[in-house]
């Protein structure tokens, strides 16, 4: 299967995993997981150094390295089918320790730098447990995604496949799951970068607990579901880069390609007076397209995505129209790229739709419109973007 039709998959399971776990789920647990990697993010890697003819040089080339192991941290959410089987959701913040070095010609390292990269990994597992008192083992398995941020020059993979063996002891109502994982990542794109190590095995001990209603895990002033669209406007300006009769750098033109999925968790606190508050983290797929004419008259075309995590914050405000509610909202916006030409991170978001109520989820579609900060001089994607959402929350 290809690498781009299997991510597609995987993306979709994930989707229809989270939008109908909610329909059978019979219990659900909230509750935070930490633990630490059992093997390195980085293999050793040395990149060596290119010097003129006659010249001496000083170091053969760089190492990098792992400098030590990496400890992790993060959130879980699990809905439970029956007491045998439950989808779990996490979201886990994981630095990589990656450090770099000079070898000089006697093979002794110089110039020893850190160079940590930042990721969050989310993996969705299905769980099967068997019943044994108050000790039940369980198996685990599902897509992982990651981002990343501070790349240091690294380009980490976005999808994976995780499975992992635990136990799970309940003490008075508080369940603890520690839990050996393994994550085959997809190999990072790229070729004179260092790379992450694709196999990966990690110690991860869960502590939850049941809340007391299926539907409103939280109570009534707040819900959790997740929310998905595709943008309305294109993502990227239309530049030409290259020079005329220049095989190696032909004119090129770079336009938007494809509208993307835009999908992700999202959370809303609800107060008084119809006014509540919604955080949603995003992942957006950001479609380019690459028109290139070659010096022969051949045209070469083909398209590229880039991977953004976007972060907005919304204070909305509900008005009441029979079943219907009407809001209109605004906030800040986040986001944090993954190899974007030089996108600004941050923005302002401003939201209008209407939220209609089954028997047990809150659908809410959105019209949303976004002005980021201007990027840096490398360029980036437009600053105003719009799409259309649909939340679904419970």
């Amino acid at each position: 299967m290809p690498a781009r039709s299997l991510r597609r998959l995987i993306v979709f399971s994930a989707c229809v995993a989270v939008l109908c776990s909610p329909v059978l789920a019979q219990k659900i647990s909230i509750g935070v997981v930490g633990g630490g990697a059992l093997t390195d993010g980085f293999g050793t890697q040395f990149f060596p150094f290119e010097f003129p003819p006659g010249v001496t040089p000083d170091a053969l080339g760089e190492r990098d390295f792992a400098s030590s192991k990496d400890y992790l941290i993060g959130g879980t959410l699990e809905y439970r089918f029956t007491p045998h089987l439950s989808v779990e959701g996490d979201g886990i913040f994981r630095e990589l320790h990656m450090a770099r070095a000079a070898v000089l010609i006697d093979g002794t390292l110089n110039s020893v730098s850190p160079s940590p990269v930042i990721t969050w990994e989310f993996p969705i597992l299905a769980k099967y447990r068997t019943q044994r008192w108050k000790v039940n083992p369980f198996i685990e398995a599902g897509p992982s995604f990651r981002t990343a941020g501070n790349l240091n020059g690294t380009d980490p993979s976005h999808i994976g496949v995780t499975g992992g063996l635990g136990i799970e002891l309940n003490v008075h109502g508080i369940k603890i799951a520690p839990t050996v994982r393994y994550t085959h990542w997809e190999r990072d794109p790229g070729r004179y970068r260092p790379f992450t190590d694709p196999n990966q095995f990690e110690l991860i001990l869960g502590l939850s607990h049941e809340t007391k209603s299926a539907w409103r895990p939280s109570g009534e002033h707040f819900s959790l579901g997740v929310a998905l669209g595709t943008n309305l406007t294109g993502d990227w300006p239309t530049v030409e880069v290259g020079v005329p009769d220049d095989f190696e750098n032909p004119p090129t033109r770079i336009s938007s390609g494809p509208r993307k999925l835009i999908v992700g968790p999202s959370a809303e606190v609800k107060f008084p007076r119809h006014i509540s508050v919604e955080a949603d983290a995003l992942y957006h797929l950001i479609s380019q397209s690459y028109t290139s004419d070659l010096p022969d008259g051949t045209v070469n075309h083909y398209t590229g995505d880039a991977v953004t995590w976007e972060f907005p914050v919304l204070a909305k405000y509900r008005f009441q129209l029979g079943s219907f509610k009407p809001f209109l909202g605004a906030g800040p916006s986040f986001r944090l790229p993954q190899v974007l030409g030089d996108a600004s991170n941050y923005g302002v978001v401003t939201a209008a739709g209407l939220q209609f109520s089954t028997r047990y989820l809150n659908i809410t579609p959105s019209i949303r419109y976004t002005h980021w900060s201007s990027n840096g001089p490398f360029g980036g994607p437009v600053r105003n973007q719009t799409a259309l959402l649909v939340g679904i929350s419970f």
